[in-house]
């Protein structure tokens, strides 16, 4: 006897890979737990009724599914076609953090001379085994302070 409040069909959501890209499935199945059907869905569970969108596939290892997710957290434009992230525009804090890890580069916002002195002082302090992680984690530092005087003194449009 079928109780009332549970629904006849359930749904089971997983990956599969399909040239080379992750792609979201959903299986329709009956009280019994068997497959009813197949079909291709987005990342909302809505079913697609035509090739999946690149945004509905994700690259199939982590490494590039996590760098999405960093892109997507740091307002970056971008697509992904065959598997491979393409970006497309870059908001102006980011261009302006990566600038300031480049010693030659001019400063682009107030404090900046004082801060990449600090920070090339840090870094030359760093020498020897295991540096390549510790500047790295240095860097992780420096971006979080310079995010954080680039909110106080100016607007991040998006850049291409």
């Amino acid at each position: 006897m079928n109780d009332p409040e549970q629904p006849e069909t359930r749904y089971l959501f997983l990956y599969k890979i399909v040239g080379g890209l992750r792609q979201r499935l959903r299986f329709t199945l009956d009280t019994s737990m068997t497959i009813i059907s197949e079909e291709t869905c987005g990342e909302d569970g809505m079913l697609l009724t035509e090739k999946p969108h690149e945004e509905d596939t994700l690259p199939l290892s982590t490494g590039d599914a996590a760098q999405v997710q960093l892109l997507k957290s740091r307002g970056y434009e971008f697509r992904i076609k065959n598997g491979k992230v393409y970006i497309d525009s870059s908001p102006e804090s980011e261009q302006m953090v990566a600038k300031f890890f480049i010693p030659d580069t001019p400063c682009m916002f107030p404090g900046c001379e004082e801060l990449r002195k600090s920070y090339l002082e840090e870094r030359q302090a760093m020498a020897g085994e295991g540096a390549s992680c510790r500047v790295s984690s240095l860097q992780r530092k420096y971006r979080s302070v310079i995010m954080d005087m680039l909110r106080q003194n100016i607007r991040t449009p998006t850049v291409s």
